[in-house]
């Protein structure tokens, strides 16, 4: 059985703008659990948003180089439920 899930933008406190630079898997693509899904950049830091458990990449609601906000939807994914 399974599971479609959203993928959000992690609450990043008092950021100003972030922006999605790569994604790091494509759609179709299995991934594991912490495996990095993309990478995210604000005026302060660089970092990847993570899988949260192991799945597959279903869509890329976002581009890279557009920017996003904490929250934000940015793709979603199927795991596996056992």
């Amino acid at each position: 059985m399974t599971k479609d899930i959203e993928l959000k933008i992690p609450d990043v406190g008092q950021i100003g703008d972030i922006e999605l630079i790569e994604w790091k898997i494509a759609i179709g693509d299995f991934f594991q659990e912490g495996d990095e899904i993309c990478d995210l950049l604000t005026d302060k830091a660089s970092f990847c948003l993570e899988a949260p458990e192991p799945g597959e990449l279903l869509s890329q609601l976002v581009k890279n180089g557009q920017k996003v906000f904490s929250g934000q939807i940015v793709a979603t994914v199927r795991v596996n439920l056992t």
